[in-house]
């Protein structure tokens, strides 16, 4: 019994987001939280300021966990300062990564990450749908 029970448990990776609306605090608080299973980002908040870009300029793009150089992208004429998951707009990411399918680990050309998307995508929006 013990057997076919232990043959059920994997270890996954996975990051944790709690989110509570405002009709779920007494006083309409409106919280997020984010929880990564890394134990290399504990204690790391990253900010990125809000900057003015010219025509031509380019963004670079850096991968998320290793920090290494991937490539660039076109910028756009303005970003928005962002700390962490959330920009100034109040436009929050969460996301619960896991492995994912080894077919979409390697693209050639490829250069952004979930990483890379979330802190892009924050810099450039100021709504969700956005």
């Amino acid at each position: 019994m013990i057997l076919i029970i232990a043959s059920g448990i994997s270890t996954t990776m996975a990051c944790t987001n709690l989110i509570v609306t405002k009709g779920a605090t007494n006083d309409h608080s409106v919280m997020i939280s984010y929880n990564a299973d890394s134990h290399t980002r504990y204690g790391a908040i990253a900010f990125y300021p809000a900057g003015d870009h010219k025509p031509g300029d380019r963004c670079e793009v850096f991968h998320y966990e290793s920090g290494k150089l991937m490539g660039t992208i076109p910028e756009v004429l303005h970003t928005y300062s962002v700390v962490q998951f959330m920009n100034e707009y109040q436009v929050a990411i969460g996301e619960t990564t896991y492995g994912g399918l080894d077919s979409l680990s390697r693209q050639p050309g490829a250069i952004l990450d979930y990483g890379s998307l979330m802190r892009i995508g924050l810099q450039r929006s100021t709504t969700a749908r956005e």
